[in-house]
């Protein structure tokens, strides 16, 4: 099967280019370069293709200014208030499309398939990947942990724990193989999980076995000068993979999965999610003339689509910058095997968008209801006791997005129980008295216990 023509959604920029407060203008176009496979033009990536046609009709050239505009400033702002880089953590579901095999055949992949492709999502972004030596010492000074990682989901949207992390097996016998446009119009709204809290990735068997992948981009970020394409919806937010191009046959857990020779590492999604997170192709979708709004990315004239020959310094495709093209990186549409990095400025760009974009920051703030390991960390930070010190009653207060039964108890020091209340918890705010009058004065401990988490509380009587 030829596999040449689909693009995942990479971008990255030169050295030695205009000014960065200029190039960060021109980068704020983020949510505007996601490729989306065109029905008669495959592309390893199809994300951009979708996106500039759309685009065409939906936003002007002032909107993407101002936008890029917001960018620019937003890194201004993030270069000037240098603080410890929090390590940003995205819970994921993965939808495993198919038409009735079992579990580890034919469509239905295997949880292994699902764990390597974890394994190369997270070294690639935290540049922990065996092949970062393979970086041409050129590029290696801007090489960047983006200091975003991805963790397979705990809990499913009802709060029930899943029998298997961060997967969803969904089964659909009236199709074998799926178009893009089914994918966005049936299944992913049949589908979808919370884009608030997880990031969804559908793995789908494709009617056009060329096409390797699409993510939706940012752009629905209610920023000035910012059009939301027609496209752009909460229902189909999210990454679909190729399940041909899903998964790695290069980590520890194995390498026996069905996946198209060169594109068997796992870049795939390291890419798509790329888009999702802001990045546009490192060629800016265009050529020397066009911009991927990244300034330490050389300027490009074209993808290395196919590239299976690694050697640096390679091609450069832009005389205008003296510099090679950076096809190592995972912007480019180079086979897996050559894709070994992203830089500073395409880490500040995906880090803004997790800052400011809508759902990419609900998901960040979210991410302690759906990772189990959260939970009780969540409960106990929302409780509040008050007063505290108190004479004759107390109340507990909590705010969060937990729901479901509450269970308060009461206990001495060596864990009498002495006062139990059952409630239920229907809304983010909750509060309850406790009689206490009757109790000697002393200490004691308050529990509060819910389905996936619990917190304790100590109480002074006087």
């Amino acid at each position: 099967m030829d596999f040449k023509q689909i693009e995942p959604v990479y971008s990255i920029k030169t050295m030695h280019k205009i000014p960065v407060i200029a190039t960060l203008l021109l980068a704020t176009c983020l949510g505007f370069c996601q490729s989306i496979l065109a029905q008669n033009h495959q592309d390893r990536c199809i994300t951009s293709t979708m996106h500039q046609g759309s685009r065409q009709h939906n936003l002007s050239a002032k909107n993407l200014a101002r936008f890029e505009t917001w960018m620019a400033q937003k890194r201004i702002q993030q270069t000037a208030h240098r603080v410890q880089e929090i390590v940003y953590e995205i819970p994921v579901v993965v939808h495993i499309v198919h038409s009735g095999d079992a579990v580890g055949q034919g469509n239905n992949i295997a949880r292994e398939q699902v764990i390597a492709q974890m394994i190369v999502l997270n070294q690639d972004f935290r540049r922990t990947n065996p092949d970062a030596d393979n970086t041409p010492e050129m590029f290696a000074g801007i090489a960047a942990d983006t200091k975003i990682q991805f963790k397979l989901a705990e809990l499913d949207p009802d709060g029930v724990k899943l029998e298997e992390a961060g997967i969803h097996r969904y089964e659909d016998r009236s199709k074998e193989r799926w178009s893009h446009s089914d994918i966005q119009d049936i299944l992913k709204p049949a589908t979808i999980w919370d884009p608030n809290k997880y990031l969804n990735i559908w793995v789908v068997p494709l009617s056009n076995s060329r096409d390797v992948g699409y993510a939706q981009f940012p752009e629905q970020s209610g920023l000035p000068g910012v059009e939301p394409l027609p496209t752009d919806k909460p229902e189909t937010d999210g990454v679909y993979i190729n399940v041909l191009t899903f998964g790695s046959n290069y980590t520890s857990i194995g390498s026996g999965f069905r996946l198209t020779f060169n594109y068997d590492r796992g870049r795939t999604l390291t890419h798509e999610i790329g888009h999702w997170l802001g990045l546009r192709h490192i060629w800016g979708d265009g050529g020397c003339a066009q911009d991927d709004f990244c300034d330490d990315t050389p300027l490009t004239g074209r993808s290395h689509l196919g590239l299976s020959n690694c050697a640096f310094p390679g091609p450069n495709t832009c005389s205008s910058d003296p510099l090679p093209d950076m096809f190592q990186n995972y912007m480019d549409y180079t086979n897996d095997a050559c894709m070994n990095l992203f830089t500073q400025d395409q880490k500040a760009r995906m880090r803004i968008v997790l800052q400011n974009s809508p759902r990419r920051k609900e998901v960040l703030a979210n991410a302690q209801l759906v990772l189990k390991n959260r939970q009780t960390q969540a409960l106990a930070n929302s409780i509040k006791l008050f007063p505290n010190p108190t004479g004759e009653k107390v109340q507990i207060q909590m705010q969060n997005d937990l729901e479901g039964e509450v269970k308060i108890t009461i206990h001495n020091l060596v864990g009498v129980v002495l006062h139990t209340h059952l409630g239920t918890k229907t809304k983010a705010e909750f509060q309850y008295v406790i009689p206490i009058q009757n109790l000697p004065n002393g200490v004691y401990i308050v529990q509060i216990h819910m389905k996936n988490g619990k917190g304790r509380k100590r109480l002074v009587k006087h």
